[in-house]
């Protein structure tokens, strides 16, 4: 028989495994286990414009389809995350291309990663990231993946006044700064010319992304189960 407990992510707690012999009568074993998940940042559709540089993760639900943010530095090292180029030899675990920081004055203030869409055999590390949030049942689910881009783009058009006004979402802008590059979000959609499609938070518009290596804010969806 095995005691069970709840933890919150990150906790260690002491579990308890215990042992009924016929012959040796009761015996037991405890050891200490950490349980490494992360948590929404304020829960679905939370509209701080602060919280999300904290070790959990914004979501927004739209349409039924759960979406999150780009993470943020301390949500990727609570889930052992380092910085790596996406296709260093080796390079198939958990890894990020690059870091970008903002402030009040031009997005959302903290330190956010980026991913890159090379593959190495073992994935793209966009990809990477949305299959650790299944991994860990990331709110409730295990279907998490790189939206298309008509999906993200519905999301960006269903938004007032934009994500990151809206729900504080990581990105380097503000609303009437225009198109910048820092601002795109990647998905897994193809143009005719075989380049991924990003989506700017700022206009919502498709774009192609000629160089793969570059680090792009990353968005994970999951359809209801």
């Amino acid at each position: 028989m095995t005691s069970s407990t709840t933890a919150v992510a990150g906790e260690t707690v002491a579990v308890t495994a215990s042992h009924t012999s016929l012959f040796q009568g009761l015996s037991s074993q405890q050891a200490l286990v950490e349980f490494i998940g992360l948590a929404q940042c304020g829960g679905v559709n939370d509209t701080s414009q602060t919280n999300a540089v904290g070790s959990c993760q914004k979501v927004v639900e739209n349409a039924g389809i759960l979406y999150t943010s780009t993470p943020s530095i301390a949500a990727l090292t609570q889930l052992g995350y380092v910085k790596a180029d996406g296709d260093e030899i080796g390079n198939d675990g958990r890894t990020y291309k690059e870091t970008y920081s903002g402030s009040a004055s031009n997005g959302i203030a903290g330190t956010f990663g980026r991913f890159d869409s090379v593959s190495n055999g073992e994935g793209m590390q966009m990809d990477r990231w949305c299959a650790a949030l299944s991994d860990i049942g990331f709110g409730g689910r295990d279907n998490w993946h790189i939206p298309t881009s008509p999906e993200f783009k519905r999301l960006v058009s269903a938004t007032p006044g934009g994500l990151q006004e809206a729900y504080g979402w990581p990105a380097n802008y503000r609303v009437g700064g225009g198109y910048q590059w820092g601002n795109l979000y990647a998905t897994n959609t193809l143009d005719l010319g075989g380049r991924w499609l990003t989506v700017a938070l700022v206009d919502g518009i498709a774009r192609p992304e000629p160089q793969t290596q570059f680090g792009r804010y990353v968005s994970c969806a999951s359809d209801a189960p």
